[in-house]
């Protein structure tokens, strides 16, 4: 029994797609294998457009972060084709645009293979295949609530946004992919200005929702504020007791600001700031 017991565990770990430290996982949870053959001649983009909630990954089928892809998945079912993964881009009125591709690989069959690439991709961006000329890859789900978006031929990569293929019955399945994103956590624009009383006021742009806070020898940490949207933001930082008895003394004080900043489902990245306080 305890063989058995030990079996099984092994055998769900390699079922299910390994997630990355600090990254966000978008497309399906790949927990279906898949039974569509899809083909199109020439190659096409497949974008999963819509799926039921216990198939969805963790991040939503939309990108919910400015960041990078590090790992995109397939899943596999007896067939298997040439398949190029693609950032897309999508518009009002149903077009699209491609953002970034990945290498061209042949996935293995009755898998799910993961692949290593960094392809730049923003909030609302969404994940796509191009694949399976001729009809040769079985990467779709079928009794699934979903829907598979068509552009034939292929997006291509920072071209005029197209409209894509008017949908029937035939894309009403699952499209086996997923990506983890790497969400940016460089802080962009920082610019420390001093203030009355030795306080500094911090303005920056920050890639992604998260959390701040800032510290320095002779400052006051800040609370840790929560950053609620990527875009602009403002913090205030005020000097310790020591610093502002200096300033009080008409010296010089220079301090090194050093900022933490931790995007929503990501690792924090510190920037350091070099400045002289007023009185």
């Amino acid at each position: 029994m305890r063989r058995t017991c030990v079996a099984a565990v092994l055998a769900a770990m390699m079922a299910t797609p390994t997630q990355a430290f600090g990254t966000v996982t978008i497309g399906s949870n790949l927990g279906r294998v898949p039974t569509v053959t899809t083909g199109c001649d020439p190659s096409c983009t497949r974008v999963g457009a819509s799926l039921a909630p216990t198939a969805v990954a963790p991040g939503g089928l939309a990108s919910p972060v400015n960041g990078t892809v590090v790992t995109w998945r397939i899943r596999i079912g007896s067939s298997t084709a040439p398949a190029t993964f693609r950032v897309v881009r999508r518009f009002p009125g149903d077009l699209a645009s491609g953002a970034g591709t990945s290498a061209t690989v042949t996935p293995a069959i009755q898998s799910i293979n993961a692949f290593a690439t960094r392809l730049p991709i923003a909030i609302g961006d969404w994940i796509g295949v191009d694949c399976c000329v001729g009809g040769g890859g079985v990467i779709g789900v079928s009794g699934v609530s979903g829907r598979t978006d068509l552009w034939l031929p292929a997006l291509a990569d920072g071209a005029e946004p197209r409209a894509r293929f008017q949908y029937g019955p035939q894309d009403m399945f699952e499209t086996a992919i997923n990506a983890d994103i790497e969400p940016t956590a460089t802080l962009g624009s920082v610019k420390a200005k001093p203030k009355k009383g030795g306080k500094i006021k911090v303005t920056m742009i920050a890639p992604n929702p998260g959390t701040l806070f800032a510290t320095g020898k002779g400052l006051h940490s800040s609370p840790r504020k929560e950053v609620p949207a990527a875009g602009p933001f403002t913090l205030v930082v005020k000097p310790y007791f020591v610093a502002k008895r200096k300033l009080a003394k008409g010296k010089k004080v220079k301090v090194k600001l050093k900022l933490t900043f931790t995007p929503t489902g990501g690792e924090a990245a510190v920037q350091t700031v070099k400045v002289k306080l007023k009185r």
